[in-house]
């Protein structure tokens, strides 16, 4: 891993000032234009970056920086980036793009061997929000079967979509 990204990393932890995000962001967006850097370098640095901006509130940048990873042609496509996708779903739905939150979890259920009950969550919203109510049900079930299958309570959203507790 490139010196400069685990300094990056380090940063990350404790912070809690908007100024000091802002610092972060700034020497992440250098590591993204250093000629040496690899591209699980690449991959890292974006999915670091997707952190800070969400931490600082912007979500629509934390998504971009997502999509860098999974959208960018060449080098970073040869980077494992499974987790990466569940990441942009869940961001993609809660800024509204509900049909990228759907390709992108479908993605990551082509990637995984086990589909987590939040990732049919995020398709049971998300159909829900494209005003598909039948897809919202049917991936809602999933979501509670898989949750009742780890002995966990599914969540309130997904128990109210099925009308398990009242709206």
């Amino acid at each position: 891993m490139h010196p400069k990204l685990v300094k990056a990393i380090a940063r990350v932890q404790g912070l809690n000032d908007q100024r000091e995000y802002a610092a972060l962001i700034g020497m992440l967006r250098e590591i993204l234009e250093l000629p040496d850097a690899t591209p699980t370098d690449l991959a890292i640095t974006h999915e670091t970056l997707a952190a800070a901006y969400e931490r600082k509130g912007d979500l629509g940048a934390a998504r971009r920086s997502l999509i860098a990873v999974t959208d960018e042609p060449g080098s970073l496509a040869k980077v494992s980036v499974d987790r990466i996708w569940l990441k942009r779903a869940s961001l993609s739905y809660r800024i509204g793009d509900y049909r990228d939150a759907i390709t992108s979890v479908e993605t990551w259920h082509k990637r995984v061997t086990e589909p987590s009950a939040m990732s049919y969550q995020i398709l049971a919203l998300s159909h829900l929000g494209e005003g598909e109510r039948q897809e919202a049900l049917r991936y809602a079930q999933k979501s509670a079967n898989v949750s009742e299958k780890a002995g966990d309570i599914p969540p309130a959203s997904i128990r109210r979509l099925l009308g398990q507790v009242a709206p």
